[in-house]
C-alpha cells in the first residue's frame, strides 16, 4: 500500500518532471500553489495573478499597497485639508478593488466599509467626496461576503441625508441617484429592528388618495426596508409587518399611477 506521503512524494515529482520538460520546450511553468496558499486569508482575490512568473512580488506589492491605503485613509482625517487626501486614499482604494478584488481580512473589509460609510454622512465634506463614498461602498458591499451577522450599519443617519437631499433645501446640491444608491447598497446592513422602525417613520406619508404622498412612500419603503432575511427573520422582523399593508396597495394602485413601478419592483 502506498501510504499518503509517498502518493504525495510521487505527484510532486511529475510535477517537476513536466516542468522541466515544458522549460525544454521554451514554456514557463506556473501554478495556482500561491494562490491557494493565499486565499484562507483574504475575502476574495484574483486567481489569474497566481499564474503570472512574478506571483510572489504581485503579491508583497498588493499587502504593501494596502497598508499604504489604510495608513493614507486613518491620517487624511486629521489633516487640515482632509478632503483632498481621504478623496486621493479613495482613488486608491477604488484602484485597489479593481485590480485585487477584496483582497483584504474580513477585518479590514468591515473597517473599510464603516469608514466609507462616515464619510457619506460627514456634514463638513463637499459634494464631490460624498459622491465618491457613494460610488465606493457599492463596490465595497458584497452581500455574499458580508452579511448583517458581520456588520450592522445604523439607517436613521442615511435616512436624514436622504430626506434632506430628496424632499429639502439640498443645501450641498447632492445628487439624489448617488444617495438612493448608495442607500441600496448598504440595507441589507441594517439591524434587523430597522424595519419597524423604518416604517414607523415612513407610514404617515401613506394615504392613497394623495399620489404625490403614496410615491413618496412607497420610493422609501423600496430605498430603506431591508428585504433579505431569513424565512424565519422575515416572520418576526420582515415581511411580517408590511406585506399584507403593502399587497393592498399592489391592488389598489392604478395603472400609470407614479408610484405603480416602484410597488411591483417589491413584489418582483
Amino acid at each position: 500500500m502506498i501510504g499518503r506521503h509517498s502518493t504525495k512524494s510521487i505527484e510532486k515529482s511529475k510535477e517537476n518532471q513536466f516542468a522541466r520538460q515544458a522549460e525544454k520546450n521554451g514554456y514557463l511553468y506556473t501554478s495556482a500553489e500561491g494562490y491557494l496558499r493565499d486565499k484562507p486569508k483574504f475575502q476574495r482575490t484574483r486567481r489569474e495573478y497566481s499564474y503570472l512568473p512574478y506571483y510572489e512580488n504581485i503579491n508583497r506589492n498588493a499587502f504593501f499597497w494596502l497598508e499604504q491605503i489604510k495608513t493614507g485613509l486613518a491620517a487624511s482625517t486629521l489633516s487640515y485639508a482632509a478632503d483632498s487626501g481621504i478623496s486621493f486614499w479613495m482613488n486608491q482604494l477604488s484602484q485597489y478593488l479593481n485590480r485585487f478584488y477584496y483582497r483584504f481580512s474580513k477585518a479590514d473589509h468591515i473597517k473599510l466599509i464603516k469608514f466609507i460609510y462616515d464619510v457619506i454622512l460627514e456634514p463638513d465634506y463637499d459634494r464631490r467626496l460624498i459622491h465618491k463614498a457613494c460610488s465606493l461602498i457599492k463596490t465595497l458591499i458584497n452581500d455574499e461576503i458580508i452579511k448583517r451577522s458581520d456588520l450592522t450599519l445604523p439607517w436613521r443617519p442615511i435616512y436624514d441625508l436622504y430626506i434632506e437631499v430628496a424632499y429639502k433645501r439640498n443645501n450641498k446640491n447632492l445628487e439624489k441617484s448617488n444617495i438612493r444608491s448608495a442607500v441600496l447598497a448598504v440595507k441589507e446592513l441594517f439591524p434587523l429592528s430597522a424595519t419597524k422602525e423604518i416604517l414607523d417613520e415612513i407610514r404617515s406619508f401613506i394615504d392613497v388618495w394623495n399620489d404625490y404622498a403614496m410615491a413618496k412612500f412607497v420610493s422609501l419603503f423600496s430605498a430603506f426596508v431591508p428585504l433579505k432575511m431569513s424565512n424565519e427573520e422575515h416572520d418576526i422582523y420582515g415581511a411580517g409587518l408590511w406585506y399584507d399593508e403593502m399587497w393592498y396597495f399592489y391592488n389598489f394602485v392604478e395603472m400609470n399611477s407614479s408610484w405603480e413601478g416602484r410597488i411591483q419592483h417589491i413584489f418582483s
